[in-house]
């Protein structure tokens, strides 16, 4: 899943107990209505509906990113904008 730029592995088992949302800032169906928990719960039972979740929830946050981007960009901020989403994730362990 993408999460404020940075890409998570839903199958590690820290996911299993937070019940959190995947992204507390995300207006997504997805963000809005289930946890990390549940997510990775229908991950590690092959559930078709967790591909399902988890597209709902990409496609917002790319849409989130290019909305930045655009921002950064008339701002002209888009250099420093783009590499913070450029830096390595360490939440991905």
């Amino acid at each position: 899943a993408l999460v404020q730029g940075e890409r998570w592995n839903l199958k590690n088992q820290k996911f299993r107990r937070d019940l959190t949302p995947l992204d507390e800032t995300c207006p997504c169906y997805t963000c809005q209505t289930f946890t990390r928990a549940y997510l990775c719960h229908l991950i590690h039972a092959h559930e078709l509906l967790a591909y399902t979740l988890l597209s709902i929830h990409n496609i917002t946050e790319l849409i989130r990113f290019t909305q930045s981007i655009r921002k950064a960009i008339l701002q002209n901020q888009f250099a420093v904008t783009f590499q913070k989403w450029l830096e390595p994730s360490e939440k991905n362990d």
